[in-house]
């Protein structure tokens, strides 16, 4: 059985609304804060191994300018954290944060997603993506298991 993918079918869902509208050659990156655990070798050669406990996931979020996620993304950062309006609010209330590949089976979901940088605002000949930077503390991650049958 050929397996294939298409990111059409990814499910990506930040508060309450979903994102479309992804980047040319990048859509959804993610990559850990750190490893599970840090080996360190004793004189005598003997390995101890301390476990990190850092569960933190970071999530790249790759849009092109023109998505209509762009502007929800916008608003839900400037909801989150308000320094572009001058208005610091006295606590970052987290967002929910849901990835659904429905091919596959993998998912990543958060009750407690936080942005951690904005675009940088760019005019190009050509239309571009934005970035958005988004922290995962303690992720539910379930591996796809249909790409292993």
């Amino acid at each position: 059985m050929a397996k294939t993918y298409d990111l059409k079918n990814v499910v990506l869902i930040v508060g309450p609304s979903r994102v479309e509208g992804f980047g040319e050659t990048d859509a959804i990156g993610f990559e850990w804060n750190s490893d599970i655990v840090t080996p360190t070798v004793t004189a005598d050669g003997q390995y101890i191994y301390s476990r990190n406990n850092d569960r933190g996931l970071m999530v790249t979020l790759t849009i092109s300018q023109k998505s209509s996620a762009y502007l929800f993304l916008a608003f839900f950062l400037e909801a989150q954290h308000g320094d572009n309006l001058g208005i610091h609010p006295p606590v970052i209330i987290p967002l929910g944060f849901a990835m659904i590949d429905p091919s596959t089976g993998e998912s990543i979901t958060s009750f407690d997603c936080v942005f951690i940088s904005r675009p940088a605002p760019s005019k190009n000949k050509l239309i571009g993506e934005v970035q958005f930077k988004l922290h995962l503390p303690n992720p539910k991650v379930t591996p796809a298991l249909a790409n292993i049958i």
